[in-house]
């Protein structure tokens, strides 16, 4: 059989890829123009969606999503080593997690079409806590390694530092300016939706 890419990109796309992820929870949405690709190393939990538009690319590491989590229409995870996400993680639209880079002083070649060692990649090692919210078009960088629960990211912030837990950040790079109040904890609690966590695994 002849290899079709456009048969292939369709099965990586919308519900047609539910099946083939490493684990899927019960009521996970995944729009039909939002595309995963190598979906045998993503894990997503129980009631989240993906919109239309986005794109989640693991590069060699794996990818688990929490609960009730919502990717925005154009948000998207390119090239992460690692990647853990909590529960109730809210991506606005066009948000970036940006998995991979290069380091500029020993690298010659930047680019990913060609062969790895001819390059120098470096990949991202990242855990999101429950509860953290990001704004529209704000971008992490793979230097990041830990964004603690809760934290919130305003709009068109760059992210290039672990974030505190339950701090609110805006700008380029991304400044603290205040703290979010703990409420979501006990509306969980309140609705019967206890934070399960996740770990590597």
């Amino acid at each position: 059989m002849l290899f079709n890419p456009e048969t292939m990109m369709q099965e990586n796309m919308g519900k047609n890829v539910l099946s083939k992820l490493k684990k899927c929870g019960q009521n996970v949405i995944i729009y039909p123009m939002s595309k995963i690709a190598h979906p045998e190393d993503v894990e997503i939990g129980d009631n989240t969606r993906i919109c239309d538009y986005c794109f989640i690319h693991p590069a060699g590491g794996k990818i688990i999503i929490g609960r009730y989590c919502d990717f925005e229409p154009m948000s998207q995870i390119w090239g992460v080593g690692n990647l853990v996400i909590g529960d109730f993680v809210d991506f606005g639209p066009g948000v970036t997690i940006m998995g991979q880079g290069y380091d500029y002083k020993t690298c010659g070649i930047m680019v990913g079409t060609v062969e790895q060692q001819h390059k120098k990649t470096q990949y991202s090692n990242l855990t999101i806590g429950s509860h953290a919210y990001f704004g529209a078009n704000s971008t992490i960088l793979h230097t990041v390694h830990s964004i603690g629960e809760g934290a919130l990211v305003g709009a068109n912030t760059l992210v290039n530092k672990d974030l505190d837990p339950w701090g609110v950040y805006v700008g380029v790079p991304a400044k603290k300016i205040g703290e979010r109040p703990k409420i979501a904890l006990d509306q969980v609690k309140q609705y019967g939706l206890q934070i399960v966590g996740n770990t590597f695994r």
